[in-house]
């Protein structure tokens, strides 16, 4: 299990980090226990994606999003509805810049 505060756990068998209009700020992650994957996003605005490795419990980077920012402000990341993962400079209450995007909106 993580060892990091401020982290959602979700139910065994979960494959959802975020749903629809759900968001994590910095600092805060997700922790999917039937893939040991972490989901988190970094004080300075950067996403990351952790496996826990099972022989030693440390962690393998699998992905980040590259957008690491400046130390000291507030970030946080939103799954729109339409599927595309935003990560904002500012809080949700009052997003400032965006910082990165996924661009991969859901189509039916």
């Amino acid at each position: 299990a993580p060892t990091w505060s401020n982290t959602i756990i979700r139910p065994e068998r979960s494959n959802l980090f975020l749903s629809d209009n759900e968001y994590i700020s910095q600092g805060e992650g997700i922790y999917l226990p039937t893939y040991k994957t972490h989901f988190r996003q970094e004080t300075n605005g950067n996403l990351v994606m952790f496996r826990t490795l099972d022989n030693d419990g440390g962690t393998q980077l699998l992905w980040d999003s590259g957008a690491a920012g400046e130390e000291g402000v507030d970030y946080f990341t939103i799954l729109q509805g339409n599927g595309d993962l935003i990560t904002w400079q500012g809080t949700r209450e009052d997003p400032v810049a965006l910082v990165w995007k996924s661009g991969t909106p859901f189509t039916t």
